[in-house]
């Protein structure tokens, strides 16, 4: 997992408690039920709309495929990182540890 803070300017969304950059369908139909499932807001960007972008947070992130998720600026992963990481409870976990309410588990 890397780690890092996004640049001002263009990619300035770290104010929001969570977002994802989203573009490969099937990612997304794995990503966003897990942050709808443990209640957390984000903000879906379509990174195809400005190439400069779609290149500039997979080179930031030194992570080569979208859906990305970032957590208060920091890049947390994938869709398969995201996806273990919720199996595991480590999503929930992390997400708390940097001040970001989710949902109880049912």
């Amino acid at each position: 997992m890397s780690a890092g803070r996004l640049p001002m300017g263009k990619l300035e969304f770290i104010a929001l408690a969570a977002f994802l950059m989203a573009v490969n369908s099937l990612a997304i139909d794995i990503m966003l039920p897990v942050l709808d499932y443990i209640g957390v807001d984000y903000k879906g960007i379509n990174v195809l709309a400005d190439s400069e972008i779609r290149q500039g947070i997979k080179d930031y992130s030194n992570w080569p495929t979208i859906p990305q998720l970032y957590v208060k600026g920091e890049f947390i992963g994938g869709c398969d990182i995201i996806r273990e990481m919720f199996q595991a409870g480590e999503l929930q976990q992390h997400l708390q540890e940097h001040g970001v309410a989710v949902r109880a588990a049912s």
